[in-house]
């Protein structure tokens, strides 16, 4: 999945819980780093991780952004620090 234009870049992450990079992620797939992460994650707390061209690219969000977290089912909006419902 790439960026788009418009203020929602990514539509679905698929959890804002994960704390640990998964092994075996879908080109496109994309989270919210959760504060605790490890491994590739660490360090990246409340940005988006997407994996792409098998790699961990890391996107730091703009107040606005709006994403739909799949595993709560919540649409979540960046508030300038936080993701909040």
């Amino acid at each position: 999945m790439t960026p788009s234009t418009g203020s929602t870049p990514w539509p679905v992450v698929e959890s804002t819980q994960v704390t640990a990079p998964p092994v075996s992620p879908l080109p496109g797939e994309a989270w919210i780093v959760p504060s605790g992460a490890t491994g590739a994650w660490a360090g990246h707390s409340n940005e988006i991780a997407a994996w792409q061209a098998g790699a961990w690219m890391f996107h730091d969000p703009a107040e606005g952004w709006q994403v739909f977290d799949r595993a709560s089912g919540t649409l979540l909006v960046f508030a300038g620090t936080d993701w909040v419902a």
